[in-house]
């Protein structure tokens, strides 16, 4: 077997932590943006929040694998912040589907653009604010959670390294 065949399913994966280190710096930098409204116009929020479908729909995709793996042993012995991981990032799917469909309910934009029209009840403009809350509050633990990951993960596209742990992982310096 040719050591040609075997680089290339080699090199994608260590490729892999760099891509999604990418996809949720966009992600991060796409939430922050859609979340201010008042800066970015509502056009510019609405449109914003269609277009995050897409890196919110890559991200799964590249998570689906842990996301089944955990999904199926959360009935047997698991480290509770693998647990406690996995509701958090149900609980963020929940809560942000909930804040884009009632933003959708309510646009002012795209669903005029489209030929639709938006709802005028008031219980979409408050579930969207308490949802937006809510996701606020669940993006700040996940982010909290994963902290240590995307420094490091910063740090290696920097060219400055992971951390001690990383470093001694791969031979290197403690």
């Amino acid at each position: 077997m040719s050591t040609t065949r075997t680089a290339a399913p080699l090199a994608a994966a260590n490729r892999l932590p760099t891509v999604k280190l990418a996809l949720d710096l966009t992600l991060l930098g796409a939430f922050v943006a859609a979340n201010l409204p008042r800066g970015t116009g509502v056009a510019l929020h609405e449109w914003l929040c269609v277009a995050f479908i897409v890196p919110l729909g890559v991200h799964l995709v590249l998570d689906w694998p842990w996301i089944v793996s955990v999904t199926g042993r959360l009935l047997k012995r698991l480290p509770h912040e693998v647990r406690f991981n996995h509701l958090v990032d149900l609980v963020s799917y929940v809560v942000m589907v909930a804040v884009m469909f009632s933003g959708l309910a309510e646009s002012r934009v795209v669903l005029p653009a489209l030929g639709l029209s938006a709802s005028a009840d008031r219980f979409w403009t408050g579930l969207h604010r308490v949802t937006t809350d809510a996701l606020m509050v669940v993006l700040g633990v996940h982010l909290a959670m994963h902290a240590r990951w995307l420094l490091d993960g910063l740090r290696r596209a920097l060219g400055r390294g992971g951390s001690a742990r990383d470093r001694a992982a791969r031979g290197g310096a403690a």
